[in-house]
């Protein structure tokens, strides 16, 4: 496998974390529609796409220790 490394340009993104099982597709939707929610009522960011999500940990660490983020990229209104 080959590792590439590619330089993206800086963005802002809004992140909710949460914890379990990176491949529980019911608790990633739960966060990300908490989190488009959090940006509508805010009234100080616009959504730019859907969320997207990050999972930090290995496959032994313990659910409830894992460490997971629902994300999507905003911009000032």
């Amino acid at each position: 496998t080959r590792v590439r490394i590619v330089e993206v340009p800086a963005k802002t993104v809004a992140v909710v974390r949460f914890s379990g099982r990176f491949g529980n597709v019911a608790s990633r939707k739960k966060y990300a529609t908490e989190l488009q929610e959090w940006i509508k009522t805010s009234g100080t960011y616009q959504a730019l796409g859907t969320p997207f999500y990050s999972g930090y940990d290995p496959p032994f660490t313990l659910p409830f220790l894992r460490r997971n983020e629902a994300l999507v990229e905003v911009r000032p209104r």
